[in-house]
């Protein structure tokens, strides 16, 4: 997510707004995304899930999930693609100021976003897995929205 957030960051985040309506183009959002099949080791045991409860009330993510932090650049109904290195919402650029000045967006095509699916891309988009690679991400997978850089102390502000 370099410039916005830089290795070591650590983030307040936000987890009541979205009982209150889904995220909007531009926020910056915490969701889990479940890691490949196999590499977990997850059991689906009633322990497994007694620990992934209380692995939540802390916020670590749960067995077999990891959370990520991406840029919502699309909602439902929209229709998103990079094109002539820069990304298009709608048939219309999207302002992208907290990019890197210069940094450009590879062409990837259309995608017309469904109801409850957001897409998200990462500020530092040569070195970002994000929807490009594993596609539209649930609403229902998302832990909250980063808000404020809390740590280190002279990086803290909002995001």
């Amino acid at each position: 997510m370099l410039p916005t957030l830089q290795e070591g960051d650590r983030v307040l985040v936000e987890k009541v707004g979205r009982y209150f309506g889904g995220p909007a183009r531009g926020d910056v959002v915490v969701f889990e995304r479940d890691i490949a099949a196999g590499a977990s080791g997850a059991t689906g045991s009633p322990m497994s899930e007694l620990t992934d409860a209380f692995r939540g009330l802390l916020g670590i993510p749960g067995e077999g999930t990891e959370d990520l932090i991406k840029r919502v650049v699309a909602v439902a109904g929209d229709t998103v693609e990079g094109r002539g290195r820069q990304v298009l919402v709608n048939g219309e650029p999207l302002e992208e100021d907290y990019l890197f000045d210069g940094r450009a967006t590879n062409n990837f095509p259309p995608v017309t976003i469904e109801r409850g699916m957001i897409f998200v891309m990462g500020d530092n988009r040569d070195g970002s897995q994000d929807s490009r690679s594993f596609g539209p991400v649930s609403i229902d997978r998302i832990v909250g929205r980063a808000i404020l850089v809390i740590w280190p102390l002279n990086r803290a502000g909002p995001i």
